[in-house]
């Protein structure tokens, strides 16, 4: 019985649906036309996908994060909370990196180039054993100066829009 149960967790896994960002911009697409009549309903697996998702722009690309900012004026709650959290986060991780990076190219060029490949390698060692926070600060480290910016744009863009509406 125990080879029956641990085939069973392994199918459930293979057989996990890979959103296609597609679907995720119709559902949006959709929500903003549903006083017309679009039949939108509320999908929480597609909400959770595109709040999980929503920095990333070849999942979520301009068009889709429009919608989607639209989409959140209406988020309340603990859901809303968590919006402006991660969103104030990472903008002042960005600005951290910003800081820190001027101030190496002023000062550490050469002491940086040795130090790189080192603390790369140690950062890929401890992403196996560490949160969701810290894989998403490796994904962050692993982004080049402009998709850094392009994530804290869209964030400053939600604190923005959460901001105007709250109270």
């Amino acid at each position: 019985q125990k080879e029956a149960s641990g085939a069973k967790k392994k199918s459930k896994g293979a057989n996990r649906h890979v959103k296609d960002p597609a679907e995720a911009a119709a559902y949006l697409s959709s929500w903003k036309h549903r006083e017309a009549g679009s039949g939108w309903r509320f999908n929480k697996n597609t909400q959770s996908w595109l709040l999980r998702h929503m920095y990333e722009t070849d999942k979520c690309p301009k068009a889709t994060f429009t919608l989607l900012v639209e989409y959140l004026v209406g988020c309340q709650g603990t859901t809303r909370r968590r919006l402006r959290e991660d969103a104030a986060r990472r903008a002042l991780r960005y600005k951290e990196y910003e800081k820190k990076s001027q101030s190496n190219d002023s000062d550490e060029k050469a002491a940086d180039d040795g130090n790189d490949g080192g603390d790369a390698e140690e950062a890929k060692d401890k992403m196996k054993e560490i949160s969701d926070e810290a894989t998403d600060e490796a994904r962050f480290n692993a982004l080049d100066d402009h998709d850094k910016r392009k994530e804290y744009k869209r964030a400053r863009k939600i604190l923005d829009t959460i901001k105007e509406e709250v109270q």
